[in-house]
């Protein structure tokens, strides 16, 4: 076994970046999202080789799109970032250590993302979602399946009790399926049908398929706000 260190709090969740054994994500309640490199192992360097800076609070999940190059992560800071690879920050980029940071207690408080949100010069996230809520439990997203979608969609549970689904690339629109009054913690899509299974707190799994009835549609006033909005 080997031992991977250079998170400064609890680790979160971790995704490989494609189908090989060589990289993955991890993505932790120190705020970053850091990248792995097993081949550097024993030769002189530190196996992180870098990592994405932007998140205000701790990360509750990565996901990679499985081609090595995006990959997706929830915050406790109510958002929701889009990254590329080739955007990565370099580890002397990262803090020293954020143990002192004033922290969010997401299990009890909600987040004022309006109010308290400021973009970092060091965030080079290609795209920043909001409207779903991140409360008391590490809520998951992922990318929709290639063979049915072309993994045009990202979608998460919320502690509002919804399925979220958004367009890749697009800040204006997004669908909630309401699953009940409880958080929706993880969602899974059907890699070859449009069926959708959410698992709910109120001890519930709820199927969605295609021919039930249209989803809510949320306006980017009510949803996925630009991060040009929020500045």
């Amino acid at each position: 076994a080997r031992v991977f260190k250079g998170h400064f709090n609890d680790v979160n969740s971790v995704t490989w970046m494609d189908n090989t054994s060589n990289i993955f994500a991890t993505g932790s309640d120190d705020d970053l999202v850091k990248v792995w490199d097993v081949r550097t192992i024993g030769k002189g360097r530190s196996a992180c080789v870098g990592g994405f800076i932007g998140h205000e609070h701790g990360v509750t999940c990565v996901s990679s799109k499985g081609d090595g190059q995006y990959l997706i992560s929830n915050s406790k800071d109510q958002s929701l970032k889009l990254w590329d690879m080739r955007k990565m920050s370099p580890q002397q980029d990262f803090p020293e250590s954020n143990q002192d940071k004033q922290r969010h207690d997401y299990r009890w408080y909600p987040f004022d993302r309006r109010r308290e949100s400021r973009r970092s010069n060091k965030d080079h996230s290609l795209m920043t979602y909001v409207g779903h809520k991140i409360s008391q439990t590490l809520i998951r997203c992922h990318f929709s399946p290639m063979h049915s979608t072309g993994q045009q969609y990202i979608y998460t549970g919320s502690g509002d009790g919804e399925v979220v689904i958004m367009m890749l690339l697009r800040v204006k629109l997004s669908l909630a399926f309401p699953t009940g009054r409880e958080i929706t913690r993880d969602v899974s899509w059907h890699p070859y049908y449009q069926t959708l299974v959410a698992a709910s707190w109120d001890a519930r799994c709820i199927r969605f398929h295609h021919e039930q009835e249209a989803p809510t549609i949320k306006t980017d006033a009510e949803s996925c706000l630009s991060e040009e909005r929020l500045r």
